[in-house]
């Protein structure tokens, strides 16, 4: 990484680092973020997942470790487990009357511990937009990334949405790294990766879809056949650096009707009165 460009992101990371973190300490908790916090907790004393079950548990067992390092104290009094009970709410009262004014301060400590998840992301992107298109496009797809309204909303609370998004953005990153190279190495990174973003919100069980699909598109039977329609595919449909490229090849033959372009390039293919083996050069033709 070029020192200007290090510099570049180094600044927007640490922006947004610091927007958070500010953030983190300045807003008040949203309604469910203790019960959030308590269910976190939960998991690491109790080896139980019933709290928020909708979710996987990793962002909240994230959120919850400087918390229990903070000495929080837990209530399992209004705990239950059974089909279709739901005791965050009851679970997240007990735990705020249990620790009253100071579940700020241990709301504030989780927040802080989610932090680095969402860094990450900004990270990721840069780094895929950067293999993409170059240095530019990673620069700003890591800038919309730190100064995105929703990263900064979601990225300063306890909820899995800002968690799920980084982590699902790395996921997709490995994965096309394999679809270019495939190899044991990058499979096993894949399957790391993916597993954590499965961890962190159950809307990602779509790519256990989504990914077969790609993988047949690209790399399996169906590419093929993309790969014919792609060719197939009438001039006005390619991209337009396709009829630009060569002097605008495409554009030019195309705008030729067909039976004079085939007039044309049999008379152009014929050899020259002054030598066989040499062919007559049109301005067409020099244009190539």
């Amino acid at each position: 990484m070029k020192p200007p460009r290090r510099i570049s992101v180094v600044c927007l990371l640490a922006g947004q680092a610091l927007a958070l973190l500010t953030s983190a300490a300045l807003h008040s908790p949203v309604m469910d973020e203790a019960a959030h916090l308590a269910a976190g907790i939960s998991h690491w004393e109790l080896g139980r997942f019933a709290l928020f079950k909708v979710n996987p548990p990793l962002v909240r067992m994230v959120a919850a470790l400087p918390a229990i390092a903070a000495g929080a104290k837990t209530d399992w009094s209004g705990y239950s487990e059974g089909v279709g009970t739901r005791p965050d709410f009851t679970v997240m009262d007990d735990f705020v009357h249990a620790n009253g004014e100071r579940v700020i301060w241990l709301v504030t400590l989780a927040r802080w511990a989610l932090i680095p998840i969402v860094l990450l992301g900004g990270y990721v992107c840069y780094r895929w937009a950067r293999e993409l298109y170059g240095d530019a496009a990673g620069i700003m797809a890591l800038a919309l990334w730190c100064f995105c309204p929703n990263v900064l909303a979601y990225g300063q609370i306890i909820n899995a949405d800002a968690g799920a998004t980084a982590l699902g953005v790395a996921a997709g990153e490995c994965f096309w790294k394999w679809l270019k190279d495939p190899s044991w190495d990058r499979a096993l990174v894949v399957g790391i990766v993916l597993g954590l973003a499965e961890l962190t919100k159950t809307t990602w069980v779509a790519l256990f879809v989504l990914w077969p699909a790609l993988w047949l598109v690209v790399r399996g039977p169906w590419s093929v056949v993309c790969a014919a329609i792609v060719r197939s595919a009438p001039s006005k449909a390619r991209p337009k650096s396709l009829e630009k490229g060569s002097g605008g090849v495409v554009g030019r033959v195309s705008a030729v009707p067909k039976n004079e372009a085939a007039a044309s390039a049999t008379a152009e293919c014929r050899p020259a009165a002054h030598g066989v083996g040499k062919f007559a050069h049109t301005d067409e033709t020099r244009g190539f």
